[in-house]
């Protein structure tokens, strides 16, 4: 039987951030993944947290490519009775990938960023509708959604980036009041 997520609710909150981590760390050539917003003091840092070597170019040519699970969005409702309530989470997930325009490498499976970038979402939404409870008994997502999806400017302005904004709905069952 999976475990129950821990009764406090800050512990709660650190396995489900820690959970979608777990999963989405599982894809290949997913990048960095940080459970909350980083903001770095310099770009050195930021650079040991947003990039990866280039899957095509090798680590001479290093590429963003990284995941930001936010600070979720939190309610509470009645389950059962009065003495039992559910939480919902609606955690925002952001993926930013560098652009480029053409890669060209023998087995690798992506022609270019842009359908890395979709592929990696398709990727990730097969696999959490694949282990909708996260390991645990007691909660069940609603399916990961991508929300919006643009080009950014990095901040030297030389390139852009790819950034999609997901979220993931979390159900928290079964908490005594």
């Amino acid at each position: 039987m999976p475990p129950t997520l821990d009764p406090d609710p800050v512990l709660m909150e650190r396995q489900l951030a820690a959970a979608i981590r777990d999963l989405l760390a599982t894809l290949p050539h997913i990048g960095p993944i940080h459970t909350r917003e980083r903001f770095p003091d310099d770009d050195v840092a930021a650079a040991q947290l947003t990039t990866m070597p280039d899957p095509v170019l090798g680590a001479d040519n290093p590429i963003t490519n990284y995941v930001e699970i936010g600070l979720p969005s939190v309610s509470e409702g009645p389950y059962t009775s009065d003495l039992n309530t559910f939480l919902t989470f609606t955690y925002p997930i952001t993926y930013t990938l560098g652009v480029s325009d053409s890669w060209a490498k023998p087995g690798f499976e992506f022609a270019s960023s842009g359908e890395m970038f979709i592929g990696m979402y398709m990727r990730a939404r097969k696999l959490f509708k694949e282990h909708r409870t996260l390991g645990y008994d007691n909660c069940e997502h609603q399916f990961l959604q991508q929300d919006n999806v643009s080009l950014a400017p990095t901040p030297d302005g030389a390139s852009v980036e790819h950034v999609a904004d997901w979220s993931l709905t979390i159900n928290v069952a079964g908490l005594a009041r």
